[in-house]
């Protein structure tokens, strides 16, 4: 019932609302549905763990399903259906994701740019790849959300991954290089989005992503790679070239970290600054 009014009463992404219910379904499994709350305890949680764990799940996955037992437990605690003494995880460490490491070098990214491809599918994964790229590494489904006939010349958007928590800086933005105004070009409808845009195209790209990417791996005589890559790497080259974390964070749309210092009280990362580190990591 706990599940049930979460799922009702609280703001959820569609996106996540079908994780939400297939991690319930796999954590209902290994617990009885029926039990009260004041009867869960930590070995409880150690039972569930070590069930899912003989599954064979990746560290990932089982972090995801245990957090979200941990956020129904929350609420149901904020709620006041139950008070614990002890927190059923108290002493419980969390599961941590294996880090991908699937950011390419300079040079894979020039191979990957300089290739010739004959296929017309294929060829079209990789500019979106460089695309993505020569963006600061933006995502998928902001890339596809763009309206590019807006632009005038200026990207800003809002990273639909974090839309909904609280940052000073809301909006990604810097000016287009012109590496990724020739993508745009070649790519565009008339109605100024990606020729991809809408959701049915945007799951079968990623479908496309997911078979082409390894042909153009193999192709540019390079390690295996995901679209991911792009901004994984343009993260790390930026980094490299000595861009500021904060600027780096700015780009990708992540919460920029005040470091433990007061100095992002007076100050903030501005769109002219992100541009200029944009065009130092194409460079």
């Amino acid at each position: 019932s706990v599940f049930e009014e979460f799922m009702d009463t609280s703001y959820i992404k569609e996106s996540s609302k079908k994780f939400y219910h297939y991690a319930w379904n796999v954590i209902s499994k290994y617990l009885d549905t029926n039990i009260l709350l004041t009867n869960i305890n930590r070995a409880t949680i150690l039972r569930i763990d070590k069930d899912l764990r003989n599954r064979g799940l990746k560290q990932s996955s089982l972090g995801a399903y245990m957090s979200f037992l941990r956020i129904l437990l929350n609420h149901a605690t904020k709620c006041g259906y139950v008070q614990y003494r002890i927190s059923p995880f108290v002493g419980y460490k969390m599961p941590e994701p294996t880090i991908r490491d699937s950011w390419l070098t300079v040079d894979e990214i020039r191979k990957i740019r300089d290739l010739r491809i004959e296929n017309k599918e294929v060829s079209k994964c990789r500019d979106l790849f460089m695309l993505s790229y020569y963006l600061g590494g933006i995502n998928m489904i902001d890339l596809l959300a763009v309206n590019f006939n807006e632009c005038n010349g200026t990207l800003r958007y809002i990273r639909t991954k974090t839309e909904n928590r609280a940052k000073a800086n809301k909006y990604v933005e810097f000016h287009i290089p012109e590496e990724a105004m020739e993508i745009i070009e070649r790519h565009m409808g008339q109605d100024g989005f990606l020729s991809c845009s809408d959701f049915q195209r945007r799951d079968k790209f990623a479908r496309s992503f997911i078979k082409n990417l390894p042909i153009i791996a193999e192709q540019a005589e390079i390690k295996r790679f995901i679209y991911y890559s792009a901004r994984k790497s343009f993260s790390q080259h930026a980094y490299d070239l000595g861009v500021s974390e904060s600027v780096i964070d700015y780009i990708l749309g992540h919460k920029v970290n005040k470091g433990g210092t007061s100095l992002f009280s007076y100050i903030s990362v501005t769109s002219e600054k992100a541009t200029k580190a944009i065009r130092l990591a194409l460079d």
